[in-house]
């Protein structure tokens, strides 16, 4: 299957030098737009002809997450990867939670950016080890309450979709049930296993043996670089 991808792109070295990655590969079509800061720019109508969007910032700061947090709603049926160098505090979490589908560095391997392109394609998630890493610094382990582990079957099913970055609507649809629903097992779910996030929720279901660790959406090269499990000190 051939799949559709729009660069958004800053920096127009960085957009050539991705589109080389791909351009020996038959199952892509790739077009580059360049951004514009403007209320419009997200609602434009070639937004909605691609599968996935790529879209590259030299630096992300609130002013361009707001822009993308609004654009998400006129882009909710395309996955979206962002590219950046540097991301202010606490970005990539709000990031996250708005529905962006994957993350990257730039100082991230070529590897990751082909294997990052591929689980978007296939409506998969793709995160940055680092950005994984300081998300769960900030947010893992804050409560000294201890995990309830004993999700329901149901739960556990749910679980496993979020886990492959499955939405609500999905989710419910799979099940038979009305979104409300799952969104209180969300709830459920989180509260259990003392999850302040969506990131903190993938380590918690890895620390209570819910999940293995190849389970976890990161890049190999930032998976190497530190354990998973943080430090318990």
């Amino acid at each position: 299957m051939r799949h559709s991808i729009l660069f958004i792109y800053q920096n127009k070295l960085i957009f050539e030098a991705l589109s080389l990655l791909l351009a020996d590969s038959l199952n892509y079509h790739i077009k580059g737009l360049r951004f514009r800061q403007n209320t419009n720019f997200w609602s434009l109508p070639v937004m909605r002809q691609y599968d996935v969007i790529v879209a590259e910032f030299t630096v992300l700061n609130e002013d361009i997450f707001q822009a993308i947090k609004n654009g998400l709603i006129a882009i909710y049926e395309q996955q979206l990867l962002i590219i950046t160098s540097h991301l202010e505090n606490k970005i990539s979490e709000h990031l996250i939670a708005s529905g962006v589908d994957g993350i990257l560095l730039t100082d991230c391997s070529s590897e990751d950016f082909l294997h990052a392109i591929e689980k978007l394609c296939s409506k998969d998630q793709y995160f940055c080890g680092r950005i994984m890493q300081d998300l769960v610094k900030n947010g893992l382990h804050q409560s000294e309450a201890s995990m309830d582990g004993s999700l329901t079957s149901r739960e556990l099913e749910v679980l496993d979709r979020i886990i492959k970055g499955q939405p609500n609507k999905r989710i419910a649809s799979e099940f038979h049930i009305s979104e409300s629903t799952i969104k209180t097992h969300r709830k459920n779910i989180m509260s259990k296993l003392k999850a302040e996030n969506s990131i903190t929720l993938l380590y918690q279901a890895f620390e209570a043996n819910f999940i293995s660790e190849s389970e976890i959406p990161l890049c190999k090269i930032c998976r190497n670089r530190s354990s998973l499990k943080p430090s318990k000190n």
